[in-house]
């Protein structure tokens, strides 16, 4: 049995063809767009990559965060300048900027 957050797959001849264990997010870094993640071959790709430690950023959201990202940059901005190391502190306490437990 894999580890969570990874994969196994055959590997080429070239290796024994022995079983590879590997981990999507040390390969592909934390985050995955998924077109189409909310019904059918999509909604069950991304429950897969999910499953193996992925975060998911659905198709349809992708342009909310084109909006939502650089309002979050200014604001983090306006409210360093306003409350200074209070800010800082309560940005290590709440690491979340626009979506609670994923960004």
């Amino acid at each position: 049995m894999s580890a969570p957050g990874s994969a196994t797959r055959s590997a080429p001849p070239s290796q024994g063809g022995r079983s590879v264990s590997v981990s999507l997010p040390a390969r592909y870094g934390k985050w995955a767009v998924v077109a189409g993640a909310s019904e059918g071959l999509g909604a069950a790709f991304a429950e897969q990559l999910a499953e193996r430690g992925m975060r998911l950023v659905p198709g349809r959201v992708n342009r909310l965060a084109a909006l939502l990202f650089p309002r979050e940059r200014d604001d983090d901005r306006r409210y360093a300048a306003k409350y200074g190391p209070l800010w800082e502190q309560y940005r290590e306490k709440v690491p979340w900027r626009i979506v609670p437990r994923v960004c």
